[in-house]
């Protein structure tokens, strides 16, 4: 049985990724998801919570997309995330975000 591997980009790592694929194929074969403020917002809070580790808030959206998309995959499928960024540069923002959330 052929292994299911996702590898999730944040934009800019994408963007990158593009480019380097602009005369491939395989281009067309990438799919793009996403995920909203929300969802990125609750993966930071996972990933500093379970891990000891601050994503960035861009990393934060691509951790969420896979956080969603690990509920289609078995145990034995994998899927990387690429973090980049100090999400503790962050931490106003993301006080700020939940505080509006509680108005």
């Amino acid at each position: 049985m052929a292994q299911k591997i996702l590898i999730v980009l944040t934009a800019l790592a994408a963007l990158v990724l593009n480019i380097a694929q602009a005369n491939s194929a395989q281009l067309s074969t990438n799919p793009w998801l996403e995920a909203n403020d929300d969802e990125a917002v609750a993966a930071f809070d996972t990933l500093s919570r379970m891990e000891g580790i601050i994503p960035a808030l861009e990393s934060s959206h691509a951790l969420a997309q896979a956080l969603k998309t690990a509920k289609t995959y078995s145990p034995e499928e994998s899927i990387i995330v690429c973090l980049s960024g100090r999400g503790d540069k962050d931490m106003d923002n993301i006080a700020k975000y939940k505080a509006n959330l509680e108005k």
